[in-house]
């Protein structure tokens, strides 16, 4: 169990901050991809372990991240061919979809499925001796799915959405905790409540910030 969440907010930002530079990188090498990988799966765990932890507010737990399905439209992925999504998923027909903090923290944790996305910026083009000039791409966000929902579909996790993910969770202001005991009597956490929650906003007006300070 985490008692201090701190360190691990301060990796999640630490997390966006490279993840946004990458978005910029306009040379890619293998280096890069274990960069970026590394840093998906240190964002998906550190984000679970603060949701476990119950060192998230409910309202930011309870987020619906966006995302885009793409259905598998051909053989089940496996070690042979899991990195072939264009002839496994169906890319032609994109669906917007939302899911949960939790279901997307598992997703990467737990992925089978993990390819980078690459925006081209500038086409290849044929250079002034005749040889063709590779164009530019940009990464742009991840293809995922976990061991068992490659077998129906295939999400994309836009770069910019993790991004601003991690920095909700790493800035965020957790200002109170209820606990209550249940009929075994053991205790457990039963809301956490952010500065931004509507019940705290009306509460700090209506109180002095001496009064703020003891709230719990």
């Amino acid at each position: 169990m985490i008692s201090d969440s701190v360190p691990w907010r301060y990796e999640l930002l630490r997390i966006a901050r490279r993840l946004e530079r990458k978005t910029l990188q306009e040379h890619w090498t293998e280096r890069s991809s274990f960069r970026v990988e590394k840093d998906v799966m240190l964002a998906g765990y550190a984000m679970r372990r603060l949701l476990e932890a119950r060192k998230i507010s409910d309202s930011l737990a309870a987020k619906q991240v966006p995302v885009v399905r793409h259905q598998r439209i051909g053989p089940i992925p496996d070690f042979y061919n899991r990195d072939d999504i264009d002839a496994i998923y169906d890319f032609g027909n994109p669906v917007k979809d939302q899911v949960t903090l939790a279901h997307l923290t598992n997703q990467i944790i737990h992925s089978y499925v993990l390819v980078f996305s690459f925006d081209e910026v500038d086409a290849p083009y044929e250079g002034p001796d005749g040889i063709e000039v590779e164009g530019n791409y940009l990464f742009n966000g991840y293809f995922l799915a976990s061991e068992k929902e490659r077998m129906k579909h295939v999400y994309f996790l836009d770069a910019a959405t993790l991004i601003a993910l991690c920095r909700s969770i790493a800035v965020e202001d957790v200002v109170g905790v209820d606990m209550r005991r249940d009929t075994d009597g053991v205790m457990h956490i039963s809301r956490v409540i952010s500065s931004t929650d509507p019940e705290w906003m009306a509460k700090t007006q209506m109180k002095s910030p001496e009064a703020m300070r003891h709230y719990s």
